[in-house]
């Protein structure tokens, strides 16, 4: 499945644009594999070329990332909220659970980007350096301002 734009050749795909090319396969047997990527960029300017290999998920049993997502939950809770959800995991696993469902419905509706304001990003960035990247061709970045959202209205964010 490919989000963004490219086309195939004989030998290659091209990417002509931000995206990603999604390839499932199946391993018929378990223990550890090595897989190897061979990419290439080229592209106007001096900024480098950002290639990413990444392992979505591995099976309905094994989530992929959970410890760090679960972490990254935890460390926001304490950023944004002075809450250490580390003793007592249901505010936790409410806001994890969050991250994932918005993930998989961003998944569904099969967008590759962020939506405009007042969706999902903010207007005034003109402060930036640069535009606001707003590829996402897996949706996490839409799960994240999710999440965020969620916590930043919470009273304690506000409030207190």
């Amino acid at each position: 499945q490919v989000y963004g734009c490219g086309n195939a050749d004989d030998q290659y795909f091209n990417l002509a644009c931000n995206g990603a090319v999604v390839i499932p396969f199946d391993l018929t047997q378990s223990g550890l594999h090595t897989f190897a990527l061979v990419a290439a960029g080229e592209q106007a300017g001096e900024a480098p070329v950002q290639i990413t290999f990444q392992l979505l998920e591995t099976s309905e049993s094994e989530e992929v990332g959970k410890p760090q997502l679960l972490a990254q939950v935890e460390a926001l809770h304490w950023k944004l909220l002075g809450e250490s959800v580390t003793q007592d995991a249901t505010e936790r696993d409410a806001t994890f659970a969050l991250l994932i469902e918005d993930l998989k419905l961003q998944q569904n509706q099969n967008k590759n980007g962020l939506q405009n304001w007042p969706d999902e990003t903010c207007n005034n960035h003109n402060w930036r350096s640069a535009p606001l990247n707003t590829t996402d061709p897996t949706g996490m970045k839409s799960a994240w301002v999710t999440v965020l959202t969620y916590l930043m209205t919470d009273f304690k964010f506000l409030h207190e």
